[in-house]
């Protein structure tokens, strides 16, 4: 049902419900076309603005951004009604509007006419008739609007006229003749109830810097929506004047409701270029959406898909049309039915856009390899593979979802499964998926050094290493242990002092290089059977000592025999504590001969036999 490209439509157009002869275009008039990558059925989606009754708020949006396209009603360089002001800083006489155009939520709203100011706005404010404009946009502590010097100052600002439609508004001069083709004109254009009131500044030169004259754009006021819009074609910058600044926006009759487009604030970044080709889009917000319906219709009008809805909150509508089962390459119609606010009986305006749906032909795969890891553990994978069928043969790839890239190689893998995604950058061919496995060649070559070990100082132990498929071992010892009795074979003797750990390094016959470490932990040596001892009371030497501390040891048992072979003391656990008594009586001062069994920390049993004399 899904899976196609998501389409967002920027071309409204508008006519008559009652005649189709007198169309009326918000964007662009052009065939908006997607592939469809998968069937037999799609959603299809579009952008259309959202439109209210009440003029209380607007939103505001790009026309221009996202795909959009640059397509104004008339022309400003050819002549038109001309607002018949070449005065400096002056607004028009005043202009009677053939239709009533609602404005914020001032008292005199709707309006039946407007003033037009030589630096780039419009006011519907009756009193500014043949009166001075202005022409500062920075102020000092709140103080009147200079163009020398001071803060930019934004909307709603009590500085700035009242009931102003800025388009932008900067500080132009037209009673230069620097630019001999200027114009300041409008034009009135459709018919009732779908007309046009469109405002246009042709290379008018900036005030102080005369000999700037890239300064043309529009103001577009729709009948019957109370939708404003503005076209910017070329903005110079005078440096030394204004800071440079201008500004797009609208405010309210009370100067206390302003709203601007981002970006194009007085406060904002310096803005503007010649041949900028920007176009922003004022649309109604309050009170009911005006919007009676949306739907998809073919070139013959039959509705092939119901549209539903969701508010952007940006003054566009985004519509899903469901269910949308295209026949090779097919056109639709996206028709939206909008209610005229106040009309009695009600009247409509229709939006319409033409787009073109096709199923392309999928991209080729042309070559595709894989570099396997040679050896275990190692990184030296790679995957390369090459497409052609995109327009432009430009194409994004990404491994496992990862980062898009402009090329079809990826270097550095391990060993493990992967997933290419390639995509046509101009989104007219269906993307291509395609699997690799990246094996790793040596992935039975293994080497094992053993397992740890716990010895006493001086003791000899076995290392146990063993590796499979190498052809070469090397072991070496940190730190270097002079006892390593061979370094080339698996089982190598060692008879540490300190604790060693030992590295076990395997060679196959591609080369590759593993190795593995034990550890090899030596504790000093804590086992000394005392040959004599004298318990006389002193003080001194008073226990038979078989042992220096018990770091080393589990438990001790020993065993001691007279001269006839009698036992004469036992103990499973000695604590170094036999004074020379048995069966509480002392012994006789003598010779005797002890067995001592040591159970070592690491498991280990040592067996000592010594002579033990009892000397007072």
């Amino acid at each position: 049902m899904k899976k196609a490209q998501w389409l967002i439509f920027l071309l409204i157009a508008i006519f008559s419900e009652k005649s189709n002869a007198q169309s009326f275009v918000f964007s662009c008039a052009k065939d908006t076309v997607i592939p469809v990558c998968t069937s037999p059925c799609i959603t299809l989606k579009a952008l259309i603005p959202d439109i209210h009754e009440s003029t209380t708020d607007y939103t505001v949006n790009s026309m221009t951004s996202n795909g959009g396209c640059f397509n104004p009603y008339v022309d400003p360089a050819v002549p038109g009604v001309s607002a018949n002001v070449t005065i400096d800083d002056r607004f028009s006489t005043f202009i009677d509007l053939p239709f009533s155009f609602p404005f914020y939520d001032d008292a005199a709203s709707p309006y039946n006419g407007l003033v037009i100011s030589t630096n780039g706005y419009l006011s519907f404010d009756p009193s500014k008739a043949s009166a001075s404009s202005h022409f500062g946009i920075l102020s000092t502590s709140g103080a009147s609007l200079s163009a020398s010097s001071g803060t930019p100052q934004d909307l709603p600002n009590s500085l700035y006229d009242r009931s102003v439609v800025m388009g932008p508004y900067h500080d132009i001069d037209p009673a230069y003749n620097t630019s001999p083709d200027q114009l300041i004109k409008y034009d009135i254009i459709g018919n009732a109830p779908h007309r046009k009131f469109i405002l246009s500044y042709y290379k008018i030169p900036l005030f102080d810097c005369r000999d700037l004259i890239n300064n043309t754009h529009q103001i577009v006021l729709y009948e019957g929506t109370g939708i404003i819009e503005v076209f910017i074609f070329d903005i110079d910058q005078c440096t030394i004047w204004n800071d440079a600044r201008s500004m797009i926006g609208l405010q309210n009759y009370n100067k206390d409701k302003g709203i601007m487009p981002p970006g194009r604030a007085a406060s904002d970044p310096v803005w503007g270029t010649a041949g900028m080709n920007e176009s922003w889009r004022f649309v109604p917000s309050a009170g009911p959406s005006t919007l009676d319906s949306v739907v998809l219709t073919d070139l013959n009008g039959n509705i092939v898909s119901v549209g539903s809805t969701v508010s952007l909150g940006d003054g566009n509508l985004d519509v899903s049309f469901p269910n949308v089962c295209p026949n090779g390459r097919t056109t639709y119609i996206v028709k939206s039915k909008y209610m005229i606010p106040g009309s009695n009986p009600v009247e409509y305006v229709y939006g319409t856009d033409t787009m073109t749906v096709f199923i392309p032909a999928p991209m080729t795969i042309t070559s595709a390899s894989v570099t396997n890891v040679a050896c275990p553990q190692g990184n030296t994978g790679a995957i390369n593979i090459a497409v052609t069928g995109a327009p432009g043969n430009d194409y994004s790839y990404s491994l496992n979802g990862g980062t898009p890239q402009s090329t079809g190689t990826f270097n550095n893998l391990t060993a493990g499964t992967y997933n290419v995604h390639v995509v046509d950058v101009a989104g007219l061919t269906c993307p291509v998926d395609t699997a690799f496995q990246v094996i790793e060649l040596s992935s039975n070559f293994t080497v094992d050094a053993g397992q740890p070990v716990t010895i006493i100082s001086g003791e000899q132990i076995q290392l146990n290493g063993s590796a499979v498929n190498a052809t070469s071992l090397l072991w070496t010892a940190s730190p270097s242990d002079p006892s390593l009795t061979a370094t080339t074979t698996a089982t190598p003797s060692v008879s540490p002092m300190i604790t060693t750990t030992y590295t076990l390094t395997a060679t196959n016959s591609n080369g590759c290089v593993i190795s593995d470490n034990v550890e090899i932990t030596v504790i000093p040596r804590c086992i000394n059977v005392r040959n004599a001892f004298s318990p006389n009371g002193d003080g001194i030497n008073d226990k038979w000592k078989v042992y220096d501390n018990r770091d080393c040891l589990e438990k001790v048992t020993v065993t001691v025999f007279n001269r006839n072979g009698s036992k004469v003391f036992e103990n499973q656990n000695y604590q170094n504590d036999w004074n020379g008594t048995f069966k509480n009586k002392v012994l006789p001062d003598a010779t005797y001969y002890a067995v001592v069994e040591f159970f070592l920390t690491s498991g280990k049993r040592i067996t000592a036999k010594s002579d033990v004399t009892i000397l007072r």
